[in-house]
């Protein structure tokens, strides 16, 4: 995502060079001019308190038809307790106990009062809940993935500009990628000199750091419970 970023913003200029996603060998830089993309190392942190960043559920409706006799109805998925609405007609909410009942381990709602019959074709009890089987703890880290922009010309000249493109490049990249999640964080740039191995005459380079931070969730699916027992102790 970040090459495609650094693509698209050269492009705009009118630039054209290979962007590499591995580091240049000094000795063997290719084609020229060149970037080079890389991760120089990463770290992870926990996020949240005790790293948990609650629970996640998927929502669903089942829709049904009343005829002024049934009172039962079957859901289509099995459903996490509470369910989160049941309407019958629409937007008219009924309240749990007084108006209907639930029974979780049938995955059946009664309703005190059959719901009226209505046109053929059409639906007036809506019942919204969340799914059992997607429902999940979730946990988070943030990664931190430190990023070399590697650029390799023939003059010093054509260096600079790819280096300040690449700049520009990364601060218009910045809002759509925070959108994304992804958070961009220039840390300085360095002259590539023969000290980082290999023979360089006749080439120049720079080399940009930037930091890049995002956050990953994993989710640990938590089981139904099925029944609750309660065993009397012999005293």
């Amino acid at each position: 995502m970040i090459r495609a970023e650094v693509q698209k913003g050269l492009e705009g200029e009118g630039n054209k060079q290979a962007i590499l996603d591995e580091k240049v060998d000094p000795t063997k830089p290719g084609s020229l001019p060149t970037i080079a993309i890389y991760d120089a190392g990463f770290s992870f942190e926990k996020t949240g308190i005790g790293e948990a960043m609650g629970v996640t559920r998927e929502q669903t409706q089942d829709e049904f038809s009343g005829d002024g006799i049934k009172s039962s109805f079957k859901l289509t998925n099995i459903a996490v307790r509470p369910l989160i609405a049941v309407e019958v007609p629409p937007n008219n909410k009924l309240t749990e106990i007084s108006e209907y009942t639930f029974d979780y381990l049938k995955n059946e709602i009664t309703f005190r009062t059959p719901p009226p019959k209505i046109q053929k074709g059409k639906n007036n009890i809506f019942v919204t809940y969340s799914l059992a089987k997607s429902a999940g703890e979730v946990k988070g880290i943030r990664v931190k993935v430190h990023c070399n922009f590697d650029i390799w010309a023939k003059t010093s000249a054509q260096c600079d500009k790819l280096a300040l493109s690449v700049v520009r490049s990364m601060l218009f990249a910045e809002d759509s990628l925070s959108a994304k999640g992804i958070h961009l964080t220039p840390l300085g740039g360095t002259t590539i000199s023969d000290g980082d191995g290999g023979k360089i005459k006749d080439l120049h380079a720079r080399r940009l750091n930037y930091r890049v931070e995002t956050d990953m969730s994993f989710v640990e699916k938590v089981p139904r419970i099925e029944t609750i027992e309660i065993s009397k102790s012999k005293v």
